[in-house]
């Protein structure tokens, strides 16, 4: 039986290479060579060219196969003459391809050594990259079945979240990505009645913020740089410096202030008032009328002195740091995106006082910004679109679901933003130690030539990777971080280990601090696609996987006792 089977084994070898190939299928017309079709103009040449084992006229083999009798040795000798055809095809197939290869190696060795025009432009660590901002629009889904299964699961009278986020972890098709981020942040209900009535609701809410501090904000900004401007006007012109001239143009913002906005404070004071007799009505310490209103007076003061000026110190940092975003990309330097971007990190950092405003939250608001936007101008190139050509609601609309979809995605990384930040240092400490475990080697040689985590990875955690890869890539990156069921504050120190081992053989090439650091903080990432981003959150998931349930993992061992 062996014996048979070797034989069959060595006479059938050649048959089994033949039809696994699907490059040459029998009867199928195969590549040939322009040169071998242009060579000759008679039919018998173009017939040669496409002849193979079953020209025998398929229509009446078709329409009479059953009562086709071949003789085996004409089908045995049809056979070897297309798997010789195809051998001989391959090995021309091949030439020709190493040919075209030694172009494009010599291409790639001229831009390896750089210089001239066409050499890449040199990105300095901490800057953000240019990015081609045309790749949201033009990358398509890859699969129109997940679109459909996305479809049928938005469009479900009650969704279920847990499976949404379990189709949405490996990433979410361009189409449906706008809903399901409103979706998985929480923004938006699961029942799909509610969802119309939240989203006027919320954005109705947002307009409001805005009116009651960014606006009122801004109007005492005017004021005073109107009291500024006033005494400068016309300094030659005697008429123009008296006092009650100077007085009666700067008292009309003045009398705004006094009346309008002092209404306001008034309505603020009021509610306080009515709530201040309601505190633990049942102890009578609080009861007291002198107590009541010490309290009531304190809080007006505070909101009146001292937290007027944390604000104005707020909104002029966010104020420097909006035109340095993304100086490279002409979208975000547009006046309109500048003054939502402000207003949507000015009241964010009203609301959340405990943290206030932190210089890299304003790379944060930039995926909502563009998903919402990108449903809002579907096909359009982002790059240079200009925001002023959408109507005032549909800006609105991009503006108030970018607020609140932050505000969302921030709360469980709460503790990042703090007063110094604690939290990042705390994870900062833990990607130490994991890499420690993970890759002793690689710990050493950074510990070795005096790199500290906390150098390079501090900005990996406070911008969640946004200045390391490309915008793309970042909001690939963030369906992930969004259909993550405990949260994202976790894996995203998986993600950054993950990160730094793909360097691992880079780094380990780098002799000095400099070289390392280089390397660091300006990770080469300018080609990087989904695919890349795929692979970065699968090896994130298996670090997980092997560490996140094992706590004893992420702390030193403690030393072995000498032996007596």
């Amino acid at each position: 039986m062996e014996s048979a089977g070797a034989e069959h084994d060595k006479n059938g070898s050649a048959a089994e290479t033949f039809w696994r190939t699907p490059q040459r299928v029998p009867g199928r017309p195969r590549t040939v060579e322009h040169s071998e079709v242009m060579s000759g103009s008679s039919y018998q040449q173009f017939q040669a060219s496409v002849n193979d084992a079953w020209d025998l006229g398929d229509d009446d083999v078709v329409s009479g196969i059953s009562d086709a009798r071949i003789s085996r040795a004409i089908s045995q000798t049809a056979a070897l003459n297309v798997i010789n055809s195809h051998r001989n095809a391959t090995r021309n197939d091949v030439k020709v391809a190493g040919e075209a290869v030694q172009p494009r190696a010599e291409a790639a060795a001229a831009r390896k050594a750089g210089g001239g025009a066409g050499a890449p432009l040199r990105h300095y660590p901490g800057r953000p990259r240019p990015v081609r901002l045309s790749a949201l629009a033009s990358r398509d889904d890859s699969s129109e079945s997940k679109l459909e299964r996305f479809q049928q699961l938005l469009d479900s009278a009650v969704l279920d979240l847990d499976e949404l986020k379990q189709l949405s972890w490996s990433g979410i098709p361009t189409k449906a990505r706008a809903v399901t981020w409103r979706l998985l942040a929480g923004y938006l209900p699961a029942s799909a009645e509610r969802r119309a009535d939240t989203l006027e609701r919320k954005r109705a809410d947002y307009r409001h913020l805005v009116r009651q501090y960014y606006d009122a904000e801004r109007e005492e900004d005017t004021y005073r740089q109107i009291h500024i401007d006033i005494p400068r006007m016309s300094p030659l012109v005697a008429l123009f410096q008296q006092p009650t001239v100077q007085v009666s143009g700067a008292d009309y913002r003045h009398l705004v202030r006094q009346y309008y906005d002092a209404e306001r404070e008034e309505d603020t004071y009021r509610q306080i008032h009515i709530d201040i007799p309601r505190m633990s009505p049942l102890v009578a310490l609080f009861q007291q009328p002198t107590v009541q209103v010490s309290g009531a007076d304190y809080r007006h003061l505070v909101r009146q002195y001292y937290d007027a000026e944390r604000e104005e110190d707020t909104y002029r940092q966010i104020h420097i740091d909006i035109p340095r975003m993304s100086p490279l990309v002409a979208l975000f330097q547009q006046p309109t995106v500048q003054v939502m971007f402000e207003r949507i990190l000015y009241i964010w950092a009203i609301r959340h006082p405990a943290s206030g405003y932190v210089q890299g939250i304003n790379d944060l608001v930039t995926p909502f910004f563009m998903v919402f936007l990108q449903e809002a101008a579907p096909g359009q190139e982002l790059d240079n679109f200009p925001l002023d050509s959408l109507a005032p609601r549909q800006r609105d609309i991009i503006e108030a679901d970018s607020f609140w979809c932050l505000s969302k995605f921030l709360d469980s990384i709460q503790d990042n933003y703090i007063f110094a930040q604690l939290g990042i240092q705390y994870k900062v400490n833990q990607l130490k130690e994991l890499i420690a475990r993970i890759d002793r080697p690689l710990h050493e040689h950074l510990q070795r030539h005096g790199v500290d985590y906390l150098q390079f990875s501090f900005r990996w955690m406070n911008n969640l990777l946004t200045r390391e890869i490309p915008l793309p890539c970042s909001i690939r990156l963030w369906d992930t971080y969004l259909a993550e069921s405990d949260g994202f504050a976790t894996f995203q120190l998986y993600v950054c280990a993950a990160f730094l081992l793909h360097w691992r053989e880079r780094l380990v090439l780098e002799r000095d601090f400099q070289g390392l650091m280089l390397l660091l903080q300006n990770v080469p990432t300018h080609n990087w696609t989904d695919s890349h981003i795929g692979v970065l959150v699968a090896e994130a998931y298996r670090l997980k996987f092997a560490f996140a349930d094992a706590p004893s993992h992420l702390t030193r061992p403690a030393p072995a006792a000498p032996s007596s």
